[in-house]
């Protein structure tokens, strides 16, 4: 934000003097009603009311050429900090929304709209204006200083009660903004799981929890606007007021001093000018409050990522993968505690243990998706967290549990969102076995996926097409979490087929988190988590041979597999 806003500084400063320009051209109608009354009224010279006139007309024009210009230059500023700003905050999001947390600065893009909208409009005009108000209140001082003391005294309490509904106000509209945000959240969670809402009766609860919600939004819009609304009732009073007393003052002086009727009436259109831009701040308050916080918060990213140090390019990964004493921790819990493994290029790892005991944890440190709190996950010797996710990025495979689409084209689905190679596209579909799936639909590659004419998948289909996407581009490292969770008997076929492939030419590194025999067959190394901690480690056949010789207890979706693992390595010695 502060590079943004020294780049761009020297614009606002033309902003500013293009504001004094139009300020001083806004004089225009009060000097013409001074010289109408104090000239061509007394002298009835049609030749001096041509030529004021004329003058009016062309400072008109030019105050219309400078408005207009302030305008497309702001409106210019505000273009320039979404391209500054736009790319570097989704960045963030998406970083942050990967993280344990599921925590980020969501609402990055629409503070970055909320102030490129403001930059266009009328509130921020009338904060450039309002710093010339002094010149407008001197210049009545010079025509009397009577009018100039009641013009100041108009001044002060305009500008105090701005001020006061400004307090009274910003944090009830920031209240009302927060509770409005999380609102959404609230309504987006309700809509993903708007089946589990319906089929277990649970609508009247989340109906009452956004009623609760609703009603705090409104409780606070309602004081704020009751508020900004008396504040505005009363300066339209007092400029009302201002503007008789200042006509009774000014006829009172033409009485008794002989005071030009024109500088009275000059005195007036000044004064209501001179508030015009506080109470066009008033009515902009909430607009002025809601681009100060996106200000505010905007500022506080900048600056974070300002902190952040650039990361030399680093060569091509072969795979070799360390993890060290590596401890991570959610909400204070640990999650993972002293878990060390070393893989070599091309090795493969089953990742085996009961729920919760931090195997899906562990699959996303050793991708670098979560930071380890203590201890490190390397690979080729460079800490994988720090290395640069779009270098490293399309050396690496991911199968989460629950794969989700992008709303694009397959073949962009699979290709990660980038120009498809048809050619590698077209390998890994076969490879995975959906290539007469994606034939068979209206535009096969090309089609479209979610969306209001996209077409959608299974669970199963969906996970065939995550594990194409992470093949896709013969990656150097591939963590699977549960990849046969959605599959039938010819996905896992193929699962399995894809897979000895690559461990047979040792192409990638693979943790495999599983608890099927199927896939532990063809593993070299296993590691078993409990409670977030190492259990067993080390090859296959001495980790189900250490299980069985300790009749480890795990739970029944496990207990299955490693028995019967360790019961063929049993048999395999004799």
């Amino acid at each position: 934000m502060n590079v943004f806003l020294r780049k761009w500084k020297k614009y606002f400063v033309l902003a500013g003097m293009m504001s004094c320009l139009i300020n001083l051209l806004q004089l225009t109608f009060s000097f013409y009603m001074f010289a109408i009354y104090g000239s061509v009224v007394q002298s009835f010279s049609y030749t001096t009311l041509y030529s004021i006139t004329i003058i009016a007309v062309f400072c008109l024009a030019f105050l219309a050429v400078f408005s207009l210009l302030r305008s497309r230059l702001l409106h210019a500023c505000g273009i320039a900090l979404e391209q500054s700003l736009g790319k570097d905050v989704m960045h963030s999001m998406v970083t942050a929304m990967s993280g344990p947390a599921k925590r980020s600065y969501q609402q990055g893009l629409a503070d970055v709209s909320t102030l490129r909208s403001f930059l266009s409009t009328d509130a921020l005009f009338a904060v450039f204006d309002i710093p010339w108000a002094p010149l407008y209140l001197v210049l009545i001082f010079f025509f009397h200083p009577t009018l100039g003391l009641l013009a100041l005294g108009g001044g002060i309490v305009t500008l105090g009660l701005t001020l006061l509904q400004d307090h009274l106000t910003r944090h009830r509209l920031a209240r009302a903004n927060n509770l409005a945000l999380e609102g959404r959240r609230f309504m987006e969670t309700m809509l993903k799981n708007a089946e589990v809402v319906n089929a277990m009766g649970m609508g009247g609860a989340v109906y009452s929890r956004f009623d609760e919600k609703n009603t705090d939004i409104l409780y606070n819009q309602t004081v704020a606007s009751r508020y900004a609304g008396l504040a505005q009732s009363v300066i339209k009073s007092i400029q009302v007021l201002m503007n008789v007393m200042i006509y009774g003052a000014g006829a009172l002086f033409v009485i008794v001093q002989g005071f030009d009727p024109g500088m009275m009436i000059a005195a007036s259109i000044i004064m209501g000018q001179a508030i015009s831009p506080f109470m066009r701040a008033l009515f902009g308050a909430k607009t002025i409050a809601q681009a100060r916080d996106a200000y505010n918060r905007l500022h506080g990213f900048s600056r974070l990522m300002a902190r952040k140090t650039p990361t030399m390019q680093l060569p091509v990964p072969q795979g070799a993968l360390l993890a060290e004493n590596v401890f991570f921790a959610i909400g204070g819990r640990f999650v993972l505690q002293q878990v060390s493994l070393a893989l070599e290029p091309g090795e493969f790892l089953g990742l085996v243990g009961p729920n919760g005991a931090g195997k899906t944890t562990f699959g996303k440190v050793a991708l670098g998706i979560w930071p380890a709190i203590m201890g490190s996950v390397r690979l080729d010797g460079v800490d994988i967290f720090r290395w640069d996710k779009a270098e490293l990025g399309p050396y690496l495979g991911y199968v989460p549990q629950e794969v989700q689409l992008f709303p694009a084209t397959v073949a962009e689905n699979i290709a990660r969102l980038g120009q498809p190679d048809m050619v590698e596209v077209e390998r890994v579909c076969a490879e995975v076995g959906i290539a007469e799936l994606v034939a068979a639909l209206p535009q096969g590659y090309e089609t479209q996926v979610g969306g209001k004419d996209g077409v959608t998948f299974s669970g199963g289909q969906k996970q065939r097409i995550g594990l194409a996407r992470a093949l896709y581009g013969s990656p150097r490292l591939l963590v699977l979490d549960e990849p046969n969770s959605n599959l039938d008997e010819e996905g896992e076929a193929h699962l399995i087929q894809v897979l000895e492939r690559i461990h047979q030419a040792r192409s990638a590194t693979c943790i495999m988190i599983t608890h099927k025999v199927e896939l532990l067959r063809m593993v070299d190394k296993m590691l078993m988590l409990q409670n977030g901690r190492v259990a067993h480690y080390g090859t296959r056949n001495e980790v189900l041979e250490a299980i069985a010789r300790t009749h480890q207890p795990v739970r029944p979706q496990h207990s299955g597999v490693v028995l019967r693992g360790a019961n063929a390595a049993e048999k395999g010695k004799e």
